[in-house]
Order: structure tokens, then C-alpha cells, then sequence
């Protein structure tokens, strides 16, 4: 297990992420705080106008990445786990199969997409570790972690979020700490 977390910490070691569009689970330095400005100061009486929707994400509990060209966000649907990506205005651009996802107990995706520029990284639930394209969801690469490290599953399932905040152009893992 450690040298499965050792890999996790060297891939994403790997890749600059300073001045880039970086987006991960809780925000840009994984606190749920969102530097946004022009934003409403009440809501309106009924609350604010829905600009879109999409029905057909299947059973999860991952969040959306938000970068400024597009959302990436995954599901469950018939035991395979799917990563979708919209454009800002809600419209499918594509949708990727990556294989089965948990099913035992809570089914459901459990990892959030980390973007960073081009490339989408994303672990499910079996360690399965892969590198997209965000323009069009190819697999530039993927590691089947336990099998490559001799790891385990868990029982609820690898429930990971890999990333790092960017704070003042510098990367930090918040594992490491």
C-alpha cells in the first residue's frame, strides 16, 4: 500500500501545474472555498433561474470539476463507470466508458476527474489510474495500480481524489502534511 501511495505522489509529482487551469475536488485549494466575484449578494424569491440539467449521469457521489472550458464529472450506469464532459453551457461534448465501478454496498463512482489544462486524471474504484484528453476523452495512458503494485481493494472501494492545490504558482500535496 505504501508504494501504491508513492506512485500516486511521483505521477502527479510529475506534472506542472503552476499558471495553469486546475481544477479538482473542493476547489482550487481543496477548502470549498471558490475565489469567485460578481456573484449574487441574495437570491432572488424563488431562487436562481436553472440554466441546465442533465438527467442521465447514473449513481455516484463525485463532484464536478469546473475549469474554464468545460465541466467533467462521472456515473454509474449498469455496473460501468462513464466520465462525461460539457461545455459551460450544459451541452454534452463527449461521454467515455472507462469499465466496471463499485457496485457492493453504496454503488456508485466515488473519485472526482482532476483537469489540469488538457489532460483529465481519474481513479476508480478498483485503482485503476487513467490520463485523458479533456478535448475528447482518448486515454493517453492508464496503470491498473493493484495489479502493477500488488495492492488491494478496501471494503468500500478506492474512494481517492488525486490533485493538488496551487497556491502562489507552487504545488502541495495535502497528503503530505
Amino acid at each position: 500500500m505504501i508504494r501504491l501511495f508513492k506512485t500516486f505522489i511521483l505521477v502527479f509529482l510529475c506534472i506542472n501545474v503552476s499558471a495553469q487551469d486546475v481544477a479538482q475536488w473542493r476547489g482550487p485549494n481543496r477548502n470549498g472555498i471558490y475565489n469567485e466575484t460578481g456573484l449574487l449578494k441574495k437570491w432572488p424569491d424563488g431562487g436562481p433561474e436553472m440554466l441546465w440539467h442533465f438527467d442521465e449521469l447514473g449513481e455516484g457521489y463525485t463532484s464536478a470539476a469546473v475549469t474554464r472550458n468545460g465541466i467533467y464529472t462521472t456515473g454509474l450506469i449498469n455496473g460501468n463507470g462513464f466520465i462525461y464532459a460539457f461545455d459551460l453551457k450544459g451541452n454534452l461534448r463527449w461521454k467515455k466508458e472507462y469499465g466496471r465501478e463499485w457496485t457492493e454496498s453504496h454503488g456508485g463512482v466515488r473519485s472526482t476527474p482532476l483537469v489540469i489544462n488538457d489532460k483529465l486524471y481519474f481513479i476508480t474504484s478498483f485503482g485503476n489510474l487513467f490520463c485523458m484528453n479533456t478535448s475528447n476523452g482518448q486515454v493517453i495512458w492508464t496503470i491498473d495500480t493493484f495489479k502493477e503494485y500488488g495492492g488491494r481493494n478496501i471494503s468500500w472501494g478506492v474512494t481517492e481524489t488525486a490533485g493538488f492545490s496551487v497556491l502562489t504558482g507552487k504545488r502541495e500535496n495535502k497528503y503530505l502534511h
